[in-house]
C-alpha cells in the first residue's frame, strides 16, 4: 500500500480494467448531479431517517482502488488530477460532490488502507484550491459527526414548540453549518444549529469529537508534517489560523510539527516559521491559563475554586496562593520558607571560569568576560534572559537579547537544577528553552529568578 501511495495511487489501472465502482467514478469526475441522484435513490422514503437505510450506507461506504478510498477520499485524492474518461461530463464540481456526500451522511473521518483521511490528501503538500475547500467542509462536518445516527433532543430554539422534540441526527449541511435531524414524531427532517442539539440520555455512547486535521495516518503522520516539509505556506495558514490544528501530534520517531519548527531537527522554511509562531502564541495563551489557575488554586492542598479568582498570596514573595491560613502555615513549614527566599532574592549564579562549554553567537567559545550586566540595564534591575537546556549533563546557556550578557551554567552549580526545571515546564520549545528574569547587583553578581518563567509575543530572539 505504501508503494501504491508513493506512485500516486493505482486508480488509472483500475479504470483501464473497468474495476472502479460506478458511484466512485461519478465522484472522481465531479459529477455532482449524478452523485445526488444516486444518493437520493438509495435514501429511504418518507417516514424513516436516512441513517437507517442499508442501501444508502452501502453507497456511502463504497471503496475504490487498492488503497480502499471512500467516496469522499476518492473525490479529493483522485479528482484533483485525474483526466476524465472519454465521454465524461464537463464542468466538474468536486466541491458539490463533497457537499452532497456530507449532506447524506458520509463519514468525514473515513480512512483508507494507509489510515489517511481527506485532510491528508486535501490539506497536505499537494493541496489545490478545490481540495482545501473540500477539506474545510470535512473538518467542520467532523466536529459533529459523532452525533450521526444517534438519538438527539432539540433545545434552546426560538420555536418553543420544537424544544424537547427528539429524533435521529442525520447528515451535515455545508451551506449553513447545521446538522439534519429527522423528527420521528413529526415525520420530517429539519436542519438545526449544533448549539441546539444534544444526545438524549438513552442514546448509545457517541464517539469523541474529531479534529480531522489532527488525525494521524498509520505511520503517525498528520497533514501538517508534510506541509512543513513542502513549505506550503498557504496550507499552513489554512490549518493553523483557520482550523487551529495541533502542532504536537508525534510519529513513532518522535517527530512532531513543533519539533520540525523548533526542535534539534528544525527546518528552515516559512511554513516551519509559521508553526514556531503558533507555538509561541499558544505558549502565551497557555501561560495565561496557568496564571489564572494559580490564582484560584491552593498551592498546598491543591483545591481548585474557579469562583474565587484571587486567593490570598504569600505576603513575602507573592508567588503562591492559599485557601486559608492553615494551608499557608503548613506549606511554610513544609519547605516554602526556603523557596520563598529564592523567589524574592533569586539564585546567585557563579561566574564561569576559563572557557565556557557553550558556543557564543560569534562562533567562539565564551569566557567569564560575558558574565556581565547588559548595556542600558540598571543595577538590580530585572531583565529578560533566554535559557537553552539540553539535558542533565550539558551546561545551560543563558543570554539576553543583546547577546552582550552570555554565559553558561554548569551541572551541579547553583541554579542549574532550577533553570532546567523551568525549561522542562515550558512546552513551547519542547522543554528545551524558556525566558526568565535575571539581574546584576553593584558588585557584578548575577541572580536569576526561575519562577518568573514567562512568554511574551515579542520574545522572538
Amino acid at each position: 500500500a505504501r508503494h501504491i501511495y508513493s506512485t500516486g495511487g493505482d486508480i488509472t489501472g483500475h479504470l483501464e480494467q473497468g474495476a472502479v465502482p460506478t458511484f466512485a467514478l461519478l465522484c472522481v469526475t465531479g459529477n455532482a448531479h449524478g452523485v445526488r441522484s444516486a444518493l437520493r435513490a438509495a435514501a429511504p422514503g418518507p417516514g424513516a431517517p436516512p441513517s437507517h437505510s442499508a442501501a444508502l450506507h452501502a453507497l456511502l461506504e463504497t471503496r475504490a482502488t487498492s488503497l480502499r478510498w471512500s467516496p469522499l477520499v476518492v473525490t479529493v485524492a483522485a479528482g484533483k488530477n485525474l483526466a476524465r474518461p472519454s465521454g465524461a461530463a464537463t464542468g466538474a464540481d468536486h466541491v458539490g460532490v463533497v457537499a452532497a456526500l456530507l449532506e447524506y451522511g458520509a463519514r468525514p473521518d473515513a480512512r483508507d488502507a494507509l489510515g489517511k483521511t481527506v485532510c491528508h490528501y486535501g490539506a497536505g503538500m499537494m493541496a489545490t484550491e478545490m481540495t482545501l475547500d473540500a477539506a474545510d467542509m470535512c473538518i467542520r462536518a467532523a466536529r459533529s459527526s459523532h452525533l450521526f445516527g444517534k438519538d438527539v433532543e432539540l433545545y434552546g430554539l426560538n420555536n418553543a414548540a420544537l424544544n424537547g422534540a427528539t429524533g435521529v441526527a442525520g447528515g451535515y449541511r455545508v451551506g449553513n453549518d447545521r446538522r439534519a435531524v429527522y423528527l420521528t414524531a413529526h415525520g420530517k427532517e429539519v436542519a438545526v444549529d449544533l448549539a441546539n442539539v444534544r444526545l438524549v440520555p438513552s442514546s448509545a455512547q457517541a464517539a469523541p469529537v474529531v479534529m480531522l486535521a489532527d488525525v494521524p495516518d498509520r505511520l503517525g503522520s498528520v497533514c501538517l508534517h508534510e506541509v512543513i516539509i513542502g513549505d506550503r505556506v498557504d496550507v499552513a495558514e489554512f490549518l493553523l489560523t483557520k482550523h487551529r490544528a495541533s502542532i504536537d501530534p508525534t510519529d513513532p520517531d518522535g517527530c512532531s510539527p513543533r519539533s520540525l519548527a523548533r526542535g534539534p531537527t528544525q527546518m528552515a522554511s516559512r511554513a516551519a516559521q509559521m508553526v514556531a509562531e503558533a507555538a509561541l502564541s499558544g505558549g502565551v495563551e497557555d501561560q495565561k491559563t496557568r496564571r489564572d489557575t494559580r490564582r484560584n488554586t491552593c498551592t498546598y492542598c491543591g483545591v481548585h475554586n474557579p469562583s474565587q479568582t484571587d486567593l490570598p498570596e504569600c505576603g513575602k514573595c507573592n508567588s503562591v496562593c492559599y485557601c486559608n491560613a492553615t494551608c499557608q502555615k503548613a506549606h511554610w513549614n513544609a519547605g516554602h520558607k526556603q523557596e520563598c527566599r529564592i523567589f524574592r532574592h533569586g539564585i546567585q549564579l557563579d561566574r564561569p571560569t576559563g572557557f565556557s562549554a557553550a558556543i557564543s553567537f560569534t562562533g567562539a567559545r565564551t569566557t567569564g568576560d560575558s558574565y556581565r550586566r547588559p548595556p542600558g540595564v540598571a543595577v538590580d534591575h530585572k531583565f529578560a534572559v533566554k535559557i537553552q537546556a539540553i539535558d542533565e549533563t550539558t551546561p545551560i546557556m543563558l543570554y539576553d537579547e543583546t547577546r552582550r550578557c552570555s554565559f553558561d551554567v554548569s551541572p551541579a552549580r547553583p541554579g542549574f537544577a532550577e533553570l532546567l526545571k523551568a525549561a522542562r515546564a515550558e512546552p513551547t520549545w519542547g522543554g528545551r528553552k524558556c525566558f526568565v528574569k535575571a539581574s546584576f547587583d553593584a558588585a557584578g553578581v548575577c541572580r536569576v529568578f526561575p519562577e518568573t518563567s514567562k512568554l511574551k509575543k515579542h520574545y522572538t530572539w
